[in-house]
């Protein structure tokens, strides 16, 4: 069409009505002559009627420039019609899609709208909620300087408890010394120097000799004894006890009436040895032989102190069959709180009527204890029935 566009100084003026009319029949006549050349126009009513439209159409808006130009190039003026056709309905089609798109956008923009007002709305509960926090931060450091400002105060105090109960056990072992004297056989001499050492202090080398140098050269004698006797392994807890309690009995409770001499340390410990089945003859490794000596001799000079104190403190054992008291006694790992007692593994450090150290004992249950009983009466009463060799 560019190629075909009609000069400026061939464009006219609209034409009048009888030139319009004149102008009728050329076209129509045109037509005509063109009809057998565009058949393919004509073979349909809707390709008739297009034509036929854009026929009126020219002949109402176009000069007579115009009309000459379509007079000479009909076919290039219908395949401009076609175009401009097409061109309209492409056109249509997009603006069709430009609104539905608008129409997403509008729906979009009120989508985003409302998650923008949710947004603030959850930022102002956030901030609500952060402010609250806030608050209850301050509130919990506040009640944490309370209480460690407490705290110090009750430290303070437990200082000051600790340093009056230190002047109550003094005051308190000062009664006991007078209620002693009262008390105490003046045939007995007891052999101490100038400066007795007190109980609460000689309750703490006693444990310390149960808990640490005891329990040690216990465990080495249970190790040593099963080199040779190996069924002992199946009833460790129970045989680990027996040796604690000979240790005891020998080095603690008979100790208490020896004197700390050499004579005195060898007497003990040929005792235990006895007592332990290891006679002094057998091969006993030296190492354990002096863990055992060192042992002898460091229980004997610390029962000197105990019965030199001031008060004397005694250690006392209980007798198989004796009822569990928790008040005085203090059952082994394991064992029940109750029942019999059936050995005591560690003595008890008494000094007047005060329990310094509960005894430590091996219990076995009551029901237990009735089931063993009746079977050593059965087992006497059938010996009994049996009749003599």
């Amino acid at each position: 069409m560019d190629n075909k566009r009609i000069p400026e100084d061939k464009q006219l003026e609209h034409p009048t009505p009888s030139e319009v009319n004149g102008q009728d029949e050329l076209v129509q006549d045109r037509s005509a002559e063109l009809s057998p050349e565009h058949s393919a126009l004509s073979e349909t009513s809707e390709q008739s009627n297009f034509l036929q439209n854009g026929l009126n159409w020219l002949q109402i808006n176009m000069n007579p420039g115009h009309l000459n130009w379509v007079r000479q190039s009909p076919r290039e003026a219908l395949d401009l019609i076609y175009k401009l056709k097409h061109k309209k309905e492409s056109l249509e089609s997009s603006n069709e899609r430009l609104v539905q798109n608008n129409e997403i956008l509008i729906r979009e923009n009120t989508r985003l709208k409302q998650d923008n007002q949710n947004l603030n709305h959850n930022s102002k509960h956030y901030s609500q909620k952060y402010n609250q926090q806030s608050q209850a931060n301050y509130q919990i450091r506040e009640e944490n300087e309370t209480l460690r400002r407490n705290n110090a105060v009750l430290k303070e105090e437990i200082k000051q408890s600790k340093k009056e109960g230190d002047e109550l056990d003094t005051r308190f072992n000062a009664l006991l010394s007078e209620l002693a004297a009262y008390r105490r056989d003046p045939t007995t001499t007891y052999i101490s120097d100038d400066s007795r050492s007190q109980n609460h202090l000689l309750v703490q080398e006693f444990k310390e000799l149960k808990e640490q140098d005891s329990q040690r050269i216990s465990s080495s004698i249970f190790s040593h004894r099963c080199e040779s006797i190996p069924s002992l392994k199946a009833d460790r807890k129970q045989e680990i006890a027996r040796i604690k309690a000979i240790l005891s009995e020998e080095i603690m409770v008979k100790g208490m009436t020896l004197s700390t001499e050499e004579s005195a340390s060898t007497h003990v410990m040929d005792s235990v040895c006895t007592a332990l089945g290891m006679s002094a003859e057998s091969s006993i490794p030296e190492a354990l032989r002096t863990d055992i000596g060192n042992l002898v001799k460091k229980g004997l000079e610390l029962m000197k102190k105990i019965a030199s104190a001031d008060p004397p403190g005694v250690l006392w054992t209980e007798k198989e069959g004796t009822p569990f008291n928790p008040d005085r006694h203090e059952a082994m790992l394991g064992c029940e709180e109750g029942g019999k007692i059936l050995l005591t593994v560690y003595p008890g450090y008494l000094v007047g009527d005060r329990v310094f150290e509960k005894a430590l004992v091996l219990t076995v249950p009551e029901a237990e204890t009735r089931s063993t009983d009746d079977q050593s009466e059965h087992q006497d009463e059938i010996e009994s029935t049996q009749p003599l060799q």
